[in-house]
């Protein structure tokens, strides 16, 4: 992951659907799948404040600032409740138009 954003509350996420399945993404961006969670709760995560700080203190770089695909590995992301869980997915949804 490439950008002088990288942590930042302005980083720019995506979701990318299904039908994409296979597509070859630019070497500036990380694809996260989760089997477990739905990418509306994984998208909430990586929005989260402190998901955003362990972002910020993996980076490396000076001129362009960089986060290793390895780096990602070690993110520890907020595990809720199945209730809130479900409730932050439908917030989720409802926020990206349910893509």
């Amino acid at each position: 992951i490439v950008g002088s954003l990288v942590g930042e509350e302005q980083q720019s996420l995506a979701m990318v659907p299904e039908s994409y399945d296979g597509a070859i993404a630019s070497s500036s961006f990380a694809v996260v799948r989760s089997e477990k969670y739905s990418s509306y709760y994984i998208l909430w995560c990586l929005n989260h404040p402190l998901v955003r700080f362990q972002l910020r203190m993996n980076r490396y770089g000076t001129t362009q600032l960089m986060l290793s695909i390895r780096s990602l590995l070690d993110i520890y992301v907020p595990l809720l409740p199945d209730k809130m869980v479900v409730d932050i997915e439908s917030m989720m949804k409802s926020y990206t138009g349910g893509l």
